[in-house]
């Protein structure tokens, strides 16, 4: 058996953050609990502490995630809602355009998810305008370690390359 590790989520009783969160967007944040560039995946906390919305997007890969607080609101292209709430688990199958809006309940929002491949997301006429994969999660992971003078060992143990 090989050894693994603990991860402090690091939420504060104000519900603030502690240094290792890193910022993805404007009121999101992640801790990432593996980077796997090798098999192309990552796994990883999300927070918000105001609702938002990740816009018109589809995963190449297979998407789990079990929210911890709050609401997850995915609407494919077609409006077909689906609501995934605290405790719940969810599965973006590949390819599925869908948008997802994070409800915040309770001061925050929380969730934990593995996401396979790339997000690639849409512009206005649905087309290809961006994506995000391990590698750019690596990438922020670096930058903001580096950035707070964190030690980067600590997320070498994350990272597999």
């Amino acid at each position: 058996m090989t050894a693994g590790h603990i991860i402090d989520l690091g939420i504060l009783e104000n519900r603030s953050l502690d240094k290792y969160w890193i910022q993805e967007s404007e009121n999101l944040w992640f801790k990432p609990v593996r980077l796997d560039a090798v098999h192309g995946y990552y796994t990883c906390y999300w927070y918000a502490n105001q609702n938002c919305s990740g816009g018109y997007h589809y995963h190449s890969g297979a998407t789990h995630g079990i929210n911890l607080n709050g609401s997850m609101v995915f609407t494919d292209i077609h409006d077909k809602v689906i609501t995934a709430k605290p405790d719940q688990y969810f599965y973006i199958p590949p390819g599925v355009t869908h948008k997802a809006d994070i409800i915040v309940d309770n001061e925050n929002f929380l969730f934990y998810g593995s996401i396979e491949g790339s997000i690639i997301y849409l512009d206005d006429h649905k087309q290809a305008q961006s994506k995000l994969d391990v590698f750019d999660y690596i990438k922020l992971a670096v930058e903001h370690y580096q950035r707070n003078k964190l030690n980067i060992a600590n997320l070498s143990q994350i990272i597999v390359q």
